[in-house]
C-alpha cells in the first residue's frame, strides 16, 4: 500500500464535508423550486397546530432555508480551513458544531 493510501483516512471528515455541502445546496434549491412539503419539523412540539395560514407556511419555509444555511456554513468552513481558502469565511468550531448538530437532527427530513 502506498504511502498516501494510508493516510487517505485523515481526510474522510473533508470529503464527507464535500459531498455534503454539494447536497446540501442542491437540496436546498430544489426544495425552494419544487418542495411541498411543510418542514414542521423545525417546530417544537407544543408549537404544532392542526392547520397552517399562508403566511405561517412562508414563515416556516424561511425559518427551514435559515435551518439549511447554518448547515451549509458549517460545512463550508470546515471545507474552507482546508480546501478554499476564503478569508471572508470565518473558522468558527462552535458554530461548525452548531451546523452539525443541526444536520443530524433534521437528517431524516431531507427529503422533500
Amino acid at each position: 500500500m502506498k504511502e498516501k493510501d494510508a493516510w487517505s483516512w485523515y481526510e474522510t471528515k473533508y470529503e464527507l464535508a464535500e459531498i455534503i455541502l454539494n447536497k446540501l445546496k442542491l437540496y436546498k434549491e430544489n426544495y425552494n423550486k419544487n418542495g411541498y412539503s411543510l418542514p414542521i419539523w423545525i417546530l417544537n412540539e407544543e408549537d404544532k397546530k392542526e392547520s397552517y395560514s399562508e403566511q405561517d407556511e412562508i414563515k416556516l419555509k424561511i425559518q427551514w432555508n435559515k435551518e439549511l444555511d447554518i448547515m451549509i456554513n458549517s460545512f463550508s468552513q470546515i471545507l474552507n480551513y482546508t480546501l478554499q481558502f476564503d478569508e471572508n469565511l470565518e473558522y468558527n468550531e462552535e458554530k461548525i458544531q452548531q451546523g452539525l448538530n443541526k444536520f443530524a437532527k433534521y437528517y431524516l427530513h431531507f427529503w422533500d
